[in-house]
């Protein structure tokens, strides 16, 4: 077999062409919203266990 026939043999294939740098855009999308609702600090969302469970801020 000739070199040049058998290096197609070898070539990546990606039946989805596109689809990473897709994946890649909606993640960033999310990552901008998601620091867009909790103003873009590091602190972790509150989460329902630190208000008694039931939803509302603590204390009201």
């Amino acid at each position: 077999m000739p070199l040049s026939e058998r290096a197609k043999i070898f070539m990546p294939f990606n039946p989805l062409k596109g689809f990473e740098e897709a994946l890649r855009e909606k993640e960033r999308e999310v990552e901008r919203e998601a620091l867009d609702e909790w103003g873009g600090n590091d602190v972790e969302a509150p989460d329902a266990s630190a208000a008694g469970g039931c939803g509302r801020p603590a204390g009201g």
